[in-house]
């Protein structure tokens, strides 16, 4: 478990990291803590290790020309979306703005430290709960953790596998794409419907003719031949929902 926290006043994170060690202390639960009074030192970081980072306590006021936490927040949502953020304010203020961003808890300055406790319970179970859809992906010698709910497709093409999610950059990795079909057969919604291509049929708008619409738009050809198949499989798979 890797936990970073920022804010720009020495004293509080001082404060929030001893308080963020003893709870995982007493929990027995191996983490390492980061903390960073400048968050463009934070961002660097973050930039270098890939995102390296399960939990971020991020103190919304931070000093920062033009830009403060909540920004910073909506930045990562989108590059490094497997994040947890729990937000630190001492300013109300900014409740109307804290809805622009993805985060699991808002705690108040001065900490208390039931609400840490209650920010890092909810924290960990949603971790928990998300890494049972976690694949490990291999792209180019580094390790991608990729959602398999976040998946829409995966292509095939000039021996690469080419995995495109909501909201992660492509990742272009060689291989067989009957190997990403071993690795996802455990899950029903994904369907090899093309030589070359396997669908999240969760991503699936609807089907028109030779044509998979996805809900991103894009749109995957059907060969004549596994039109029908696919068809009732979608089909299937939608009405067991129900």
């Amino acid at each position: 478990m890797k936990l970073v926290i920022v804010d720009d006043k020495p004293g509080n994170l001082e404060i929030t990291q001893r308080a963020v060690g003893g709870y995982f202390d007493k929990n027995k639960i191996k983490a390492s803590i980061r903390a960073f009074s400048n968050p463009e030192a934070f961002l660097n970081y973050l930039k270098e290790s890939e995102g390296d980072c399960d939990i971020l306590i991020l103190d919304i006021d931070l000093g920062m020309r033009g830009g403060n936490g909540i920004d910073i927040a909506k930045t990562l949502n989108g590059k490094y979306p497997l994040i947890k953020i729990i937000f630190i304010t001492a300013y109300s203020q900014y409740a109307k703005d804290i809805s622009e961003a993805d985060f699991v808890y808002i705690l108040i300055k001065p900490l208390e430290e039931s609400k840490l406790i209650a920010a890092l319970d909810k924290t960990l179970s949603l971790i928990e709960e998300e890494n049972k859809d976690l694949l490990a992906i291999n792209c180019r010698n580094i390790v991608y953790k990729v959602n398999a709910k976040h998946i829409t497709y995966i292509e095939s093409y000039d021996r690469k596998i080419s995995i495109h999610t909501v909201n992660q950059p492509e990742l272009i990795m060689a291989g067989k794409l009957s190997d990403m079909e071993e690795l996802l057969k455990s899950r029903n919604n994904f369907l090899r419907c093309h030589q070359s291509f396997i669908v999240n049929m969760d991503k699936i708008n609807k089907i028109s003719g030779s044509n998979i619409i996805l809900f991103t738009g894009e749109s995957i050809n059907i060969p004549r031949k596994r039109q029908k198949d696919v068809a009732e499989a979608f089909m299937n798979y939608v009405g067991k929902k129900f």
